[in-house]
């Protein structure tokens, strides 16, 4: 009688070759995948500070392009004669009661509503420099529990972020938006705009020259005609490293004068 063999299984020898075909399959999509995280990870590294540093600029660019020209048209005793909307009578600069009582003493102008637009340099040089800028624009910005305001005051600097356990720098966005209070002083609504900030530096053109300080009392009320930004933010390269990258804008402000004003520019005819 003829038997007929088996030929249904696969050997020991097929069953190691396919297995390792597999692993050889497999490794090779493992590289594939570590590399594309890889250029990922190095691509979001470039992009994101890029990234943030514009949407920092655009906030920025919204403030100073509504920016308001200071208001010194109104002593202090004609300010304690008006009313303001929660029954208060009064102002006092950036509404800040101990400055009104200052200017009550001195008989100096107060200011009502848009007070002076103030860039202070700050300590340091080059892309370690933190400046404070501080002026009032018609910019948006969040809702303030005790009063909003079509005018609001905003301060421009680096620091270390209200409530928090890091060290590192952020850009800051400090907005008051009630300018009218009672006696209570308003404490400014803080914004984050950009972390990993190490510098931020603003730049004041009268018309002619580009000034690393701008006070507008000093400056015939006027507003800079432009303003320029830097900031450094902190960044990681592929080596696994940290670096700097820089980036730079130029905002012109609308109701600026600045230009045109002999007193400011010492140019203009």
């Amino acid at each position: 009688m003829t038997r007929h063999r088996n030929n249904f299984g696969f050997t020991l020898i097929e069953l190691v070759l396919a297995l390792a075909l597999v692993a050889m399959v497999a490794l090779t999509l493992f590289q594939s995948m570590k590399i594309a995280f890889k250029a990922t990870s190095v691509a979001d590294a470039v992009i994101v500070p890029s990234r943030s540093a514009d949407l920092a600029m655009e906030v920025i660019a919204n403030d100073l392009q509504n920016a308001v020209t200071p208001n010194v048209s109104t002593t202090f005793a004609d300010a304690q004669n008006i009313t303001d909307i929660t029954g208060g009578t009064g102002f006092g600069n950036s509404g800040n009661s101990s400055s009104s009582t200052a200017a009550s003493s001195s008989g100096a102008t107060t200011w009502v509503l848009a007070g002076p637009f103030e860039g202070q340099q700050g300590t340091g040089s080059g892309p370690n420099e933190i400046d404070d800028l501080t002026f009032f624009t018609t910019a948006d910005s969040p809702d303030h529990a005790d009063g909003n305001g079509e005018m609001k005051m905003v301060e421009l600097t680096a620091g270390v972020p209200q409530g928090s356990n890091s060290s590192d720098l952020c850009l800051l966005r400090r907005v008051t938006n009630n300018l009218l209070p009672t006696s209570q002083t308003i404490t400014p609504d803080e914004e984050i705009l950009c972390r990993g900030v190490t510098g931020v530096t603003f730049q004041y053109f009268d018309g002619t020259n580009w000034n690393p300080s701008w006070d507008s009392t000093e400056e015939d009320n006027d507003l800079p005609a432009a303003v320029q930004v830097t900031l450094t933010i902190t960044t990681k390269q592929s080596n696994g490293q940290t670096g700097s990258a820089t980036y730079t804008r130029v905002f012109p402000l609308s109701c600026s004068t600045a230009a045109l004003d002999p007193e400011v520019n010492t140019t203009s005819q």
